[in-house]
C-alpha cells in the first residue's frame, strides 16, 4: 500500500527469508563463517539455533548460496514425521523416483545412497536443510544421525544442516543423542542484534528498498530496539505497521509516536490509552506534526543557512578537481586534488551564443521554467537521453536522482555539480535555469537553443533565490551506507575517502562498514560542513563521487573536460 508513497522499490520489512535484505551484523558473519567451516570441513552434521525471528533461515539460504552452484539442496520445513515420512520427503526434494506407497526404509535408503554415490561422481555436494529441528523426535535424529553414514573414505556424501530454537540444544544435549551431537562439526547460536545493530539493519533494509534514510527519525529507530529487543522478524512487523500508520496520516516520516502506537498495535502493552486505530491517532498527532513538518521545510528550503544542514532524501556528484576542500584537522586549511590539463579539448562543450541581452532580460523569459532547464541539466549526465522537458519523478530509469538544497553561493560552488538554480522575477514569479560553468567573476547558463551565455555574478546573485536543483547518480544504487552493511558500496566508499585524504585501514573486510570507517566519515563531514554522523547519506556520497576529476561526471569546474 505505501510502498509509492515512500518511493520504494520493493517492500523494505517483509518477512519472508530474502537473502537480498540479509543485514551481516557482526553476529551474523560469525554465524556465516562457522557454518561455511563446518560444511567445508566435509562434516556431517552443522547446527544454527537461535531464538525465534532472529534470522535463522535467512542466513541459512545465503549460506546456500555461498556455497556455489554444484550444490543440490532438499528443504525440509515442516519436520513433524516419522523416519520413514522423513527420508520420502527428502527423495522428494531431491527428484528421486521410488514406488508409490512405498513402505521400506531400506529401499528408499539405498535410493538415496545411489543418488548420492552419482552426485559425488558429477563432482556435486548435496545438502539437506532441515528447519524447526527443535521439534524432530529421538527417533527420527536417530535415523538422520544414520543417513549421514552414507559416505566415502574421504567425505560425507549428505551434509545435513539443523536449524532450529534454543530448546534444539537442550534436546541434543540428552544422553541418548550423544551420538547426534558429537557429530556435529560446526554450531551457531544466533543471539538478537544490539541497539546499534538494529538501526543499522532497519537504515540497510531501507537502502536495499531503495528509499531514503531518514524515514525513521532517530527517536523512532531507539523505539524499535525497545520494543523488538533487537529481534529481526519483530523489528520488521513493527517497522512495516509504522510505515502504514505514516502512510494513513498523509507523512513521509515515522517520528516516535506513530512508531510507539504501531508498536502496540503489535505486541498490545505499550500503554492503556494506547490507540489500536490510525484515525483518532492521525487527530491527536495532528498539530505536532504540522508544526514539525513546518519547521522542517522552513529549516530544509528556506533557511538562508551556509552550509546545507542535515542528511537530504538524495545526493549529487559532488566537488571535484579544482575547488578547495577543507580537512577536518584545519578549518582553513585547503587542498586541491589534481585536475586534467586546462588545454584539454571539451567534445560536449555547447558553443558560445552571441549575447546582447542582460541577465534580468534572459531570465524574464518564460521559457527558463524548471522541466526545460532539468531537461538541460540531465543532458550533461546523459547526453543521449531524449527529455525535451522532465521532470524529477521521469528520472528513475536513467539511475539518476534530484536533489533540493538551500545554500548561499560559496556552498553552491563548492558542490562543484551543474545545478537548476531558482531565481525570482518581480511581477513574473518564478524562473529556472541551468547552471554549468563557474568563474571568479561570471557564470554560464545553457540558453534555449542549448548553447553558453556567461552573465556577471553582480548580475546573477541578486536575483537568486538561494534554492537550487542537483543530479546524482548512486553508487552501485546505493541511496545511502550506514555502520553495519557490508556490499560493493562500501568498496567504493574507502577508494573515495582515499582520494580526499580519509583514508582508513579496514578493520576486517573492506566490503564491511565498521566503526573506522564511520569515524572517518564522520571527519569527512565536518570538513566539508555536513551533518557529522557517520552515516554516508547522498550529500556525503555526492561530495565524495567529485573529489577527483573523472571521465563521466559533468562539474562547474572551468578545467575539466566535459
Amino acid at each position: 500500500m505505501y510502498l509509492k508513497h515512500f518511493g520504494f522499490q520493493k517492500a523494505p520489512f517483509a518477512i519472508n527469508p530474502d537473502p537480498r535484505f540479509l543485514y551481516l551484523s557482526p553476529k551474523h558473519q560469525e554465524a556465516l563463517a562457522h557454518l561455511l567451516y563446518g560444511l567445508g570441513e566435509g562434516g556431517g552434521f552443522v547446527m544454527l539455533s537461535g531464538e525465534v525471528g532472529t534470522g535463522k533461515t535467512t542466513l541459512c539460504f545465503t549460506l546456500l548460496e555461498h556455497m556455489g552452484e554444484n550444490v543440490d539442496v532438499a528443504l525440509i520445513l515442516n519436520p513433524r514425521m516419522s523416519g520413514l515420512e522423513l527420508l520420502a520427503s527428502l527423495c522428494d526434494e531431491l527428484h528421486i523416483q521410488y514406488p508409490t506407497q512405498c513402505g521400506s526404509l531400506k529401499l528408499l535408503i539405498d535410493r538415496l545412497n545411489h543418488f548420492l554415490l552419482a552426485n559425488h561422481a558429477r563432482g556435486r555436494r548435496t545438502v539437506a536443510v532441515i528447519d524447526e529441528a527443535q521439534d524432530l523426535s529421538v527417533e527420527v535424529l536417530e535415523q538422520i544421525r544414520l543417513l549421514t553414514n552414507l559416505e566415502t573414505p574421504t567425505t560425507k556424501l549428505l551434509q545435513i544442516i539443523l536449524v532450529g530454537q534454543p530448546e534444539l540444544r537442550a534436546l541434543l544435549a540428552r544422553p541418548e543423542l550423544r551420538q547426534v551431537d558429537q557429530r556435529i562439526t560446526a554450531r551457531y547460536h544466533l543471539r538478537p542484534l544490539g541497539a546499534t545493530e538494529t538501526r543499522n539493519y532497519i537504515l540497510h533494509r531501507l537502502a536495499v528498498a531503495g528509499g531514503a534514510a531518514n524515514v525513521f527519525s532517530s527517536a523512532a529507530l531507539r523505539s524499535v530496539y525497545r520494543f523488538s529487543k533487537g529481534i529481526p522478524r519483530l523489528v520488521n512487523v513493527i517497522c512495516d505497521r509504522a510505515l502504514l500508520g505514516a502512510f494513513t496520516l498523509d507523512r513521509k516520516n515515522v517520528d516516535r509516536s506513530i512508531l510507539q502506537k504501531a508498536a502496540a498495535e503489535i505486541c498490545g502493552s505499550y500503554r492503556k490509552t494506547a490507540s489500536r486505530h490510525w484515525v483518532p491517532a492521525a487527530a491527536a498527532l495532528f498539530v505536532g506534526v504540522a508544526c514539525a513538518s513546518i519547521f522542517g521545510l522552513w529549516w530544509e528550503f528556506g533557511s538562508p543557512r551556509n552550509v546545507p544542514s542535515g542528511p537530504a532524501f538524495s545526493g549529487r556528484q559532488a566537488p571535484a578537481a579544482g575547488l578547495a576542500l577543507a580537512r577536518a584537522s584545519d578549518q582553513k586549511a585547503e587542498s586541491e586534488p589534481k585536475a586534467p590539463p586546462a588545454d584539454v579539448p571539451s567534445p560536449r562543450e555547447p558553443t558560445a551564443s552571441p549575447q546582447s541581452l542582460s541577465f534580468a532580460a534572459w531570465i524574464d523569459d518564460p521559457v527558463h521554467d524548471e522541466p526545460n532547464a532539468l531537461a538541460k541539466l540531465v543532458q550533461r549526465w546523459r547526453p543521449d537521453e531524449p527529455f525535451r522537458r522532465v521532470a524529477c519523478s521521469q528520472l528513475e530509469s536513467s539511475g539518476l536522482r534530484c536533489l533540493r538544497q538551500g545554500a548561499d553561493w560559496e556552498a553552491l560552488r563548492r558542490q562543484n555539480l551543474p545545478v537548476v538554480m531558482t531565481f525570482r522575477v518581480p511581477g513574473a514569479g518564478e524562473r529556472s535555469a541551468t547552471l554549468v560553468r563557474v568563474g571568479e567573476r561570471s557564470a554560464k547558463f545553457i540558453d534555449r537553443e542549448g548553447k553558453l551565455v556567461e552573465f556577471a555574478l553582480q548580475d546573477i546573485l541578486p536575483r537568486w533565490d538561494g534554492s537550487y536543483l542537483v543530479l546524482w547518480e548512486p553508487p552501485y544504487h546505493y541511496a545511502f551506507v550506514a555502520e553495519g552493511m557490508n556490499n560493493p558500496a562500501v568498496v567504493w566508499l574507502r577508494q573515495r575517502l582515499s582520494v580526499a585524504g580519509y583514508a582508513v585501514e579496514p578493520a576486517g573486510p573492506p566490503e564491511l562498514f565498521d566503526t573506522r570507517l564511520a569515524a572517518s566519515v564522520s571527519r569527512f563531514q565536518q570538513a566539508v560542513g555536513i551533518q557529522a554522523d557517520g552515516v554516508a547519506g547522498p550529500e556525503t556520497l555526492a561530495r565524495l563521487t567529485g573529489v577527483q576529476s573523472r571521465e563521466g561526471i559533468p562539474t562547474l569546474s572551468e578545467n575539466f573536460p566535459q
